[in-house]
């Protein structure tokens, strides 16, 4: 699980041993809440990571995964500021807080490798 992510979830373990998270809290969570208009709780898979346990049920609708880096950003720094959205129902939606380009582009490469399909 992604340590840095944890304070946007809920987590309980059941009975079985299975982790299971509730999204509709933080701002991860809020996303979730959104895309998919409902609260949940996901199982999460073994060695899967919070934000791919989340992002997989909203797969249906999302049309692109992408990293935004504002152009003033990009010229003053080496690892510009950034952050990792859907585009979703004709809108752009931010699914993480600000943080370096390198991370940004790590997170989306890894709902994209979670996801199966093939977004740029």
């Amino acid at each position: 699980m992604e340590p840095r992510f944890q304070r946007d979830y809920r987590v309980a373990r059941e009975r079985d041993g299975t982790l299971v998270l509730s999204y509709a809290v933080g701002r991860l969570g809020a996303l979730m809440g959104r895309l998919l208009g409902r609260r949940e709780r996901i199982a999460i898979r073994p060695g899967e990571g919070l934000i791919c346990a989340g992002a997989r049920l909203a797969f249906g609708d999302i049309e692109e995964i992408g990293v935004f880096t504002d152009e003033s950003s990009a010229r003053r720094a080496s690892d510009p500021t950034s952050y990792v959205f859907a585009h979703w129902r004709g809108r752009r939606v931010s699914i993480t807080r600000r943080m370096p380009y390198g991370r940004a582009e790590a997170i989306r490469r890894e709902i994209v490798a979670c996801s199966g399909h093939s977004w740029r």
